[in-house]
This record gives structure tokens, sequence and C-alpha cells, in this order.
């Protein structure tokens, strides 16, 4: 009988638990919801989030690529080919 209450009290618990990650969850998307209605704005489409992301994703390449000028070679070569891949990703998402 002891064990069976234990369980309750930790299912209720978990219940709880999942309801604040969900919540916290919801609460860290929104920049990301808001920067796709931006784009749907900019574009005059519509934009999912995947799609939002891969734009993200290219324009932060771009930035990696351009804005240090005193980085390592390696870094440079390293970032263009992150670039080059975010391009090509974001071009394949956005056909669809």
């Amino acid at each position: 009988m002891e064990k069976q209450i234990a369980l309750g009290q930790t299912d209720q618990t978990y219940g709880r638990l999942a309801a604040i990650i969900k919540k916290a969850a919801h609460i860290a998307g929104a920049p990301l919801r808001l920067l796709g209605r931006y784009y749907s704005l900019v574009l005059e489409r519509d934009v999912d989030m995947r799609q939002t992301k891969a734009i993200t994703e290219a324009q932060l390449a771009f930035f990696a690529t351009v804005m240090p000028a005193d980085m390592h070679i390696l870094l440079h070569v390293a970032a263009c080919a992150w670039l080059i891949f975010a391009l090509k990703k974001c071009r394949s998402v956005m056909k669809e």
C-alpha cells in the first residue's frame, strides 16, 4: 500500500516537472517564432520554423565569416565552409 502512495506522488511530481519544462520551452521559442513572422513579412510568403532556423543559421554563418577580421586563417576557412553549407541548406529548405 505504501508503494502505491509513493508512486502516486512521484507521478504528480513528474507531471508538474513536465509542465514546467514544456512552458519553459514554449517561452524560449518565442523569439524564434517572432523572427519567423518577420521573415514572412519581408519575403511575402509563409515561412515555417524549419525555414526560419535555416535562414538564421545562414545569417550567423555570414557574420562569423565577415565580422572577425583578426581570426586565424583556419578559422576563416571553417567559417567559409559553414557559410557555404548553410546557404545550400537554406536554398534547399526554401524551395519546398
